[in-house]
């Protein structure tokens, strides 16, 4: 009978953290405006904040200014790099609501930020890694298309960086407390139709540069070999 009522109490609360966390949000419009807003926005200010990180990691030697991996960074600071849209749309569906759940069960403060660390750490490793399993697969001369770690310490399968995962995980668990609550308490004192335009301009704006460097995604392919010219 005890199993039971425990069995009983988890598949309450599932459906309880499914209809809040999930089902209200999909029928929330302003909702999904802000997601496309920030998927869309953060492609681009996820590069801009790699070039101060690589930049950092210039100045006190961490990273040598000939490696490959950071040439396109700085030609082209602008350029949208989707990997960092995949991690939004993560942080809006589970570091968010992980994050969420844990203050209304009334749990401390810092095992917050620990449960949310961790979850955002396995989210920045886990996209990395998938990521660069399904499109940096090295050619048949052990060239990869988009980053090389294979001289790195701390990797997993020369695609994942832990140590990147690591400040990655940092800066999310920040966004978690800080960025994200401050963005979203101005944005929830604006009308429904100013969200509109609020998406609408992120969809022109990164359009716009995504058209503009549209010919260079193909290059790192193109260069190793991997696609026809």
């Amino acid at each position: 009978m005890q199993a039971e009522a425990v069995n009983t109490q988890i598949t309450q609360r599932g459906i309880h953290f499914f209809f809040e966390h999930v089902i209200f949000r999909v029928s929330c419009s302003n909702f999904w405006k802000r997601v496309i807003t920030y998927t869309l926005l953060m492609a681009v200010v996820g590069h801009l904040i790699e070039n101060v990180y690589t930049g950092i990691g210039f100045l006190l030697g961490t990273f040598d200014v000939t490696d490959p991996n950071y040439v396109d960074i700085w030609l082209r600071p602008l350029k949208p790099m989707w990997v960092y849209s995949v991690c939004t749309l993560f942080f809006f569906f589970i570091i968010i609501p992980l994050k969420e759940q844990i203050h209304k069960r009334g749990r401390s403060k810092l095992l917050s930020i620990t449960v949310v660390f961790t979850a955002a750490f396995l989210v920045a490793f886990l996209t990395e890694l998938i990521m660069g399993l399904l499109l940096n697969q090295p050619n048949e001369l052990g060239a990869y298309p988009l980053w090389d770690f294979s001289n790195y310490n701390l990797t997993v399968l020369n695609q994942a960086y832990l140590v990147n995962d690591f400040w990655y995980a940092v800066l999310m668990t920040v966004c978690a407390f800080v960025v994200f609550p401050l963005l979203e308490h101005r944005l929830a004192k604006l009308k429904p139709r100013t969200h509109t335009y609020i998406m609408l301009g992120a969809i022109l704006f990164v359009g716009a540069l995504f058209v503009w460097y549209l010919p260079t995604y193909l290059e790192p392919w193109q260069i190793n070999g991997l696609v026809e010219s």
